[in-house]
């Protein structure tokens, strides 16, 4: 979406975004420059996750406009996760990977760079939840509360367990949030640290190629950052080969002494622009390790 478009056009609607106002399911290497209005639940890129059970994935996209809220919960990718008022308090939470936003985010509270907050869950099961990782927020955040809480990625969570992940995410110590994130209400995961959760970094080391390999060094990361023309990090526009998979009906039982088979396997590439590849078994960048028939295992 280019810039110079307003979505939101009178900005009292709540539940609205760049690309959807409300779904669940996967939204991928979406890109945003526009001016996002509304009421409450505003985000970037998407407004809020809809139902209670289905995952909500926002990934590898970016948003360089503006999210004008007058409501709670904005977000510069996504406004807030499940609200259902006390509805689903084990609901899974929405995952957004490998993002970045250049832009401003304001709200009345509850406002963070990249989501603005999950205000349903009160203790997450680990039935597919997600989490917010290897993320970067160079823009600004802000609350217009007097005490309103506000972070550089997170802007509050009801509750914080071991079946979810604010991990790998980088701000701008300039944007207007002193933590990753704002406010935790409910902590089960006592050796969690909300002035831990984002690293807050200078200008000049966002621009840095420390940065671009802090970004593509992480486990999860889509290894598709680059330096922009402005020195900022920014997602490559030639496709990246970022993880495999692995499938087929192929071998898995083996007797101690038993040679190791790749017959029937099938490599797939996963490329940071949403499509795949098939990779060949002869691939000489392809390599199997670890396995020892010569063991039980």
């Amino acid at each position: 979406i280019e810039e110079g478009v307003t979505v939101g056009y009178d900005g009292n609607q709540s539940q609205i975004g760049s690309i959807a106002g409300r779904i669940n399911g996967t939204i991928e290497s979406c890109s945003s420059a526009a001016t996002v209005k509304g009421a409450s639940y505003v985000g970037g890129i998407l407004g809020t996750r809809d139902n209670a059970m289905s995952q909500c994935v926002v990934k590898n996209c970016t948003f360089s406009g503006s999210v004008e809220a007058s409501g709670n919960y904005a977000g510069g990718i996504l406004g807030s996760g499940y609200d259902g008022k006390g509805t689903a308090p084990n609901t899974p939470v929405v995952t957004i990977r490998n993002c970045v936003v250049r832009g401003s985010v304001e709200g009345k509270s509850n406002v963070g760079g990249i989501l603005g907050g999950e205000p349903g869950c009160e203790d997450c099961w680990g039935n597919g939840s997600g989490s917010v990782v290897d993320n970067l927020f160079c823009g600004t955040v802000k609350g217009k509360d007097e005490n309103a809480v506000v972070g550089a990625i997170v802007g509050f969570l009801k509750s914080y367990n071991e079946n979810q992940s604010v991990a790998s995410n980088y701000f701008i110590d300039t944007c207007g949030a002193k933590n990753g994130i704002g406010a935790v209400e409910i902590q089960h995961d006592t050796n969690f640290d909300i002035s831990k959760t984002g690293s807050s970094v200078s200008d000049a080391d966002v621009k840095s190629d420390t940065m671009l390999d802090r970004l593509n060094a992480s486990s999860s990361s889509y290894k598709n950052w680059v330096k922009g023309e402005d020195g900022y990090p920014d997602h490559s526009e030639a496709p990246v080969l970022y993880a495999i998979e692995l499938s087929g009906n192929y071998k898995t039982m083996y007797n101690t002494g038993d040679a190791f088979s790749t017959a029937n396997m099938v490599i797939t590439g996963k490329l940071s622009d949403g499509t795949t590849q098939n990779i060949s078994l002869n691939d000489p960048k392809l390599k199997f390790t670890g396995f020892d028939s010569n063991k039980r295992a």
